[in-house]
């Protein structure tokens, strides 16, 4: 099977094939007592299908277990240890229905004494946090004060005056070339930075082991299949819930409403009572549980959202004030610059925030599973974790962050934080090639923040291609002539600043950087990037390999740099508007909590996971409207690029069911980043999206429906609840697995 193109009957046929039934002969699970001897007659009955010794089953803990409701599923997640140690990522979750083992996912150790190097900590959890709090370089701090301990013996320090969040840390072995090292696993948001940091410092010597970041930003081994039960999944509505009453509280918002995905596909809208009477049963100003709302600001229990321009991650004050009768109109226009129309970005934001909290609960992501709220309001799980969601982030720093967005995802309990930013970019309608005909036309590009800003006067340039005395990286002295030219310059290596001040010492008159896959990403200036003044941009891969291939040939290629006229208006666009992104952003919140059990945010770190495929699903999931096809062209992004509603995005290619649009095959994976990968799981679950619309029909009420395209929905939620901790989608098992994911969702026959 070559291509991902995974069709749903295919599926189907394929599922006699995996029925290997395990029966074990239970009662439905109550208590961690009852789970833990479940778990423990488990794993001992099937050892040699786990690959696990007696001895590497002897210790672990439940991180975290639930019964999910919707699919009348027990979910068990379970955390391998050494000496009471935990072992990074080293979880088997099982899941259980009518007393079988419906699924489970193996990341457990085998022969997991001898590889552990030592398990005695010869540093203490403060001195790890201050060597990871000095790599931040933050020097003029208060002294660490520690707040507590907690039952899996994890300290957890006060935030002080330099971290958004408190500061956690505990012993665990991480897996280096088959050897399991004892480190300080330490989590540290630093105030002013948009990263929140996971550091592993060796416990023996207090060397910083690596460090790495849970923010996502937007610039599996495999499950083994033991047996399925034999009764589909049902999801359902429980009937306490259904007769559940509204309870609004009169709340109004103009907003973006979905399936809009931005101001160019549609006006805005006042929406009154939005909040779920399920989901948000308080309305979406509410965090105790009581009628009557705690804030008129754009505050309640399952977000915070604020104007944060300074990049401080609190807020700037003066937020969007609804008053007593909870009416959150501000004026928008098209034209306006974002500091003038920013008490209606921070309205959408709080209002998508709501919305995919409320749209994401109705599907599968709820208190148990771990979603995000102040108050749980005793459905259980861990409170206390609302979303802080930045609108114009650091948009007013010296060297604002641009052409993004982030969500950090740490773990149940603590608040997850969305980032959000203007955009510059002006896409496709910058630079164009004038000659030869047959290339001639508009490329999409991307500026750079710093250099001289393409203006409304036209700057016509032969194109050449640059190059020092290795290669076109350009990193050294650029030898190719390109005075007065055009300079195409490679990506990688060195910095972007480095590279363009080199093409402007060899005389060029302009630098277009070369990008080595479909992408535009944003182009950090570097050490010396501020010294550049000439215009820099950056060009996907297929666009400048065209353009080379004309130069390779000795022909002439001219191009024009200017700012059209339609584009002479805001210089900057507020990706706090683009429903699209926000939603993108919300669903790495959700994929991060639901894989490896709420307890464990760590699961999606490895290179080849597909959250970003996830999170383009929901993006796309939210703004499908009854009157597309799944062969109609779905992009992400094109307001945030200036883009008109049907360009290409943010994405190589838009998502469609038609192999003549999107024509993403197996072998595509080879050799991809993150987001490249993520846009093949998205073509895979995209399919399988539109076969449920075929089979079941559109419901337009995206969180109550029972449509085909709602039920596809619930289905990617629980096979992110099924699937094993740290995926790998360049193993050999690549296309099994594959397979067995998208048949396991369609098993569930909902």
């Amino acid at each position: 099977m070559n291509y991902l193109k995974i069709k749903f009957q295919n599926i189907i046929l394929m599922r006699n094939l995996f029925i290997i039934i395990i029966l074990i002969t239970t009662s439905q699970l109550f208590g961690q007592s009852r789970q833990l001897d479940f778990a423990k007659e488990y794993l001992s009955s099937h050892l040699k299908q786990f690959n696990l010794t007696e001895r590497d089953i002897q210790e672990f803990r439940i991180s975290s277990a639930y019964f999910d409701e919707s699919m009348g599923v027990e979910h068990l997640y379970l955390q391998q240890q050494i000496n009471g140690i935990d072992i990074q990522n080293a979880i088997l979750n099982l899941h259980i229905k009518n007393g079988a083992v419906l699924y489970f996912g193996n990341r457990f150790y085998n022969q997991v004494v001898s590889k552990a190097a030592i398990s005695k900590a010869e540093i203490t959890a403060n001195q790890a946090v201050n060597q990871c709090i000095s790599d931040l370089g933050i020097f003029n701090r208060s002294n660490l004060q520690l707040l507590k301990i907690d039952e899996n013996k994890e300290y957890i320090f006060d935030k002080s005056d330099f971290a958004s969040q408190d500061i956690h840390a505990k012993l665990v072995f991480v897996n280096k070339n088959d050897v399991l090292n004892l480190v300080w696993e330490v989590m540290i948001e630093p105030i002013g930075q948009s990263d929140y940091w996971k550091y592993n410092v060796d416990a023996v010597s207090g060397k910083l082991v690596d460090k790495s970041s849970i923010t996502l930003h937007c610039n599996f081994g495999v499950p083994t299949v033991d047996g399925c039960d034999d009764t589909p999944i049902n999801f359902k509505t429980t009937k306490a819930f259904e007769e559940m009453p509204p309870n609004g509280d009169g709340a109004s918002y103009e907003v973006f409403k979905f399936p809009l995905e931005a101001p160019t596909f549609g006006n805005r809208t006042v929406i009154t009572d939005p909040a779920d009477p399920i989901a948000s049963p308080f309305g979406w100003h509410d965090t105790s549980g009581v009628a009557g709302a705690e804030f008129t600001i754009t505050r309640g229990n399952n977000v915070h959202a604020y104007l944060d321009t300074d990049g401080n991650n609190k807020s700037d004050g003066n937020e969007p004030n609804g008053t007593s009768s909870l009416t959150f109109r501000f004026p928008f226009t098209n034209t306006a610059e974002p500091d003038s129309i920013n008490k209606a970005a921070v309205v959408n934001l709080f209002y998508v925030n709501n919305f995919m909290h409320d749209f994401s609960y109705k599907h599968g992501f709820d208190e148990v599973s771990g979603n995000f709220q102040q108050n749980n309001y005793g459905k259980a799980g861990k409170g206390n974790d609302y979303v802080l969601a930045e609108a114009q982030d650091n948009s007013k720093a010296a060297s604002p962050s641009l052409n993004n967005a982030n969500f950090s995802t740490p773990v149940d309990g603590q608040s997850g934080r969305m980032q959000m930013f203007l955009w510059n970019s002006t896409s496709s309608k910058i630079f164009k090639v004038n000659e030869p005909i047959g290339i001639d036309g508009f490329y999409e590009s991307s500026p750079a923040t710093w250099g001289k800003q393409v203006d409304n006067v036209p700057l016509t340039l032969d194109l050449a291609i640059a190059y020092d005395n290795t290669n076109n990286l350009c990193c050294g002295q650029i030898i190719a002539d390109v005075k007065d030219k055009l300079a195409l310059v490679d990506r990688g290596t060195c910095t972007f600043g480095e590279k363009a001040l080199n093409a402007q010492k060899a005389g060029a008159k302009a630098v277009c950087i070369c990008n080595f896959e479909e992408a535009l990403v944003s182009m950090a200036p570097g050490a010396v990037g501020n010294s550049v003044t000439i215009p820099v941009l950056m060009l996907k891969k297929s666009a400048c390999d065209r353009l080379k291939e004309q130069l390779l040939s000795a022909k002439k290629v001219t191009g024009t740099l200017v700012l059209p006229p339609d584009l002479t208006g805001p210089k900057f666009l507020d990706g706090d508007f683009d429903n699209g992104i926000i939603a993108h952003e919300y669903a790495h919140g959700i994929s991060n909590r639901l894989t490896g059990g709420p307890a464990n945010a760590n699961c999606l770190g490895n290179a080849e996971q597909m959250g970003e495929g996830w999170s383009d699903y929901f993006s796309l999931v939210t703004t499908a409207k009854k009157s597309q096809s799944g062969k109609d062209a779905k992009t992400v992004g094109t307001f945030a690029l200036r883009q008109e509603v049907n360009g290409t995005g943010i994405r190589a290619y838009p998502y469609s069911t038609d192999m003549k649009v999107n024509p993403n095959v197996y072998d595509d994976i080879i050799g991809a980043e993150i987001h490249r990968l993520g846009e093949i799981w998205t073509s895979c679950t995209w399919d399988l999206y539109w076969e449920f619309v075929n089979l079941y029909g559109f419901d337009e009420d995206l969180i109550n429906g029972n449509g085909g395209n709602n039920k596809a929905v619930k289905l990617v939620i629980a096979g992110m609840k099924l699937q094993p901790c740290s995926q790998d989608l360049l193993t050999e098992e690549m296309e099994s697995s594959l397979l067995t994911n998208c048949f396991l969702m369609a098993y569930m026959n909902v």
